[in-house]
């Protein structure tokens, strides 16, 4: 999924809502969380899956983001639709 375009504001790293679906063995669940465009997948992975390890990324992709990079570094910008996280507590496919 490309990057979405959007206001000049958030590429600046404004804040905007992410959602996110969470699939894991025991099913999935929609999240939707604050963050800004400036914060590191690290962070966001920690606040959608705090109890266990996760991989983000595009919805339909294989590619996770690297945990170093930024949510504007890897193009999730202006409340993007189709993003996933992975826990490791479950199993890595989509539903």
């Amino acid at each position: 999924m490309p990057p979405v375009a959007c206001d000049p504001q958030l590429m600046a790293g404004g804040e905007f809502v992410l959602k996110v679906k969470v699939v894991s063995r025991g099913g999935h669940e929609l999240k939707e969380i604050k963050v800004k465009g400036t914060d590191l997948v690290s962070e966001v992975k920690e606040r959608v899956e705090p109890t266990f390890e996760s991989k983000l990324r595009f919805a339909g992709t294989f590619d996770e983001f690297p945990d170093d990079l930024s949510l504007v570094d890897v193009g999730v910008v202006g409340e993007p639709e189709g993003l996933s996280c992975f826990s490791r507590r479950g199993i890595n496919q989509e539903l």
